[in-house]
């Protein structure tokens, strides 16, 4: 039986932000709302002419981003303004 490392990164975010570039090597990552405002999240790529919005995470929910490949994500601002507190679990 081969073993699979796994690491984590943990964080819980209050008015600040964190973008997800491909030097941190992160495979996946959740993002839960602990408090009554909300976060957010946006990519920083376009579709043709379209560009990224936010898409806003409420209290209690969750939202999760994970690579269907052996690649790692890029191209991901999560953002937590003030009186916001974003649980943020990435896997490495």
């Amino acid at each position: 039986m081969s073993t699979v490392n796994t690491e984590l990164f943990t964080k819980e975010l209050i008015n600040d932000s964190i973008g997800i570039i491909s030097e941190y090597g992160v495979k996946a990552v959740s993002i839960f709302c602990k408090s009554a405002t909300g976060g957010s999240v946006v990519g920083s790529k376009n579709l043709g002419a379209m560009s990224s919005t936010p898409l806003n995470i409420s209290q209690n929910q969750t939202i999760t981003f994970a690579s269907q490949t052996n690649g790692v994500l890029v191209g991901l601002t999560i953002l937590s303004p003030a009186s916001c507190t974003l649980q943020i679990i990435a896997q490495l």
